[in-house]
């Protein structure tokens, strides 16, 4: 790798830094969601099982013909409940391998930047012979360089992002054409809350609480509407930040360029 790949790689350090401390911000929020929803089901799931026992609260809803609206109602709401600690634990688990990619990343940049400098202090005594117009022409494109790196590496970030978008949500497409033979509540938790597929919980990350519902075709439908709505709008984001990509590494082509010529003519 020459110096100035070396210094292209170093140019966007900052921009992955600051990256690594919004995602840092983001995993300790997550980390907090993560708790209080599990404490939220261990507290629902306590409400079904207190129910499911052979108690005299249990005996007199029997009898008085409530026990199993009852019953439903804390079922649905522990589902809730797990489906929102299931939603927010991937999440999670989705952030810290985010993090840890990241963090690879930036120390192999940190190495390059270590490299970069001793190639550097290697170069002053040449460097200095950068006076007057060529000095400041030099700085100029230093400068543009910094900028359009930057703006590279925040592109592709975004263009990551919306791969992982549109993956998750051609995994949710399918989810709610297999999703559409679920019409009642009984269907659904046939089989006890353990049956609930990662699929299942794949859709109601996109669409909330739509699995505890006691009729849920309408939804199943509308929100297949949505998805497609939501791939086209992601299809048209990718197209632009490649448009713009492109364009920044042309700019960066010719920023090199000028350098070089710089550099040739001293």
């Amino acid at each position: 790798m020459d110096i100035s790949e070396l210094r292209d790689r170093v140019y966007s350090l900052p921009t992955l830094e600051n990256k690594m401390a919004d995602l840092q911000r983001e995993l300790n929020r997550a980390r907090n969601e993560v708790s209080a929803l599990l404490r939220q089901y261990e507290r629902e799931r306590g409400d079904v099982e207190q129910l499911e026992k052979e108690s005299l609260s249990s005996f007199l809803l029997k009898l008085t013909g409530r026990y199993k609206d009852k019953l439903e109602r804390e079922q649905r709401e522990e589902i809730s409940a797990k489906l929102a600690y299931d939603r927010a634990a991937a999440r999670l688990e989705s952030l810290t391998r985010e993090r840890d990619l990241l963090g690879q990343r930036i120390g192999e940049l940190r190495a390059d930047e270590r490299r970069y400098q001793t190639e550097l202090n290697n170069r002053r005594a040449e460097l200095g012979r950068l006076t007057g117009q060529n000095a400041d022409r030099y700085a100029q494109l230093e400068k543009q360089r910094k900028a359009i790196i930057a703006q590279i590496t925040e592109i592709r970030e975004a263009i990551s992002a919306a791969a992982r978008a549109k993956s998750t949500a051609l995994s949710a497409q399918e989810s709610l054409k297999s999703a559409r033979g679920w019409a009642t509540y009984d269907a659904f938790t046939r089989g006890g809350l353990s049956e609930i597929s990662s699929t299942q919980r794949a859709v109601d990350f996109w669409f909330d609480n739509i699995f505890t519902d006691l009729s849920v075709r309408g939804q199943i439908l509308d929100n297949a509407e949505q998805l497609e709505r939501l791939l086209r709008g992601i299809n048209a984001t990718e197209s632009a930040l490649n448009a713009k990509l492109r364009e920044c590494e042309t700019e960066l082509a010719a920023n090199r360029r000028a350098e070089e010529t710089l550099l040739v003519s001293m």
